[in-house]
């Protein structure tokens, strides 16, 4: 498992980002992060990420739709989406587009940590 893994994190929510950058970074991963989709996609084309962890809702585009565009981009990106209240017609349009999983919040950070982990032991799309 290498231990460079760069993460793009992505919430409107300050403290949360500030919170969840700083359990992710205590993994030995570089954490970039952005408030909103439209920084994300830009950040994402100044990174080299490997994967993304973004909330489903945020004012301007959804999780969503920068996931699609993201996954347009770079195929190969796992994207995993945080959410409190998702849809199941939204949560259905993440996975086809390519969202590796949906999380709920409020985050178990043990789970999401895990998951990242599990993905990145596979390299799928890591």
């Amino acid at each position: 498992m290498k231990a460079d893994l760069r993460l793009l994190l992505v919430d409107d929510e300050p403290n949360m980002l500030a919170t969840l950058q700083d359990i992710l970074e205590e993994f030995g991963w570089h954490v970039d992060s952005a408030t909103s989709g439209e920084e994300a996609l830009a950040l994402l084309h100044q990174v080299n990420a490997d994967a993304v962890l973004m909330d489903f809702k945020m004012p301007g585009l959804s999780g969503v739709e920068v996931a699609e565009m993201m996954v347009h981009e770079r195929p190969q990106l796992a994207i995993f989406l945080m959410s409190a209240d998702v849809s199941e017609s939204w949560r259905a349009r993440a996975m086809q587009c390519g969202v590796r999983a949906v999380l709920s919040k409020p985050l178990d950070i043990s789970s999401a940590i895990n998951l990242l982990i599990e993905h990145q032991k596979q390299g799928i799309g890591l």
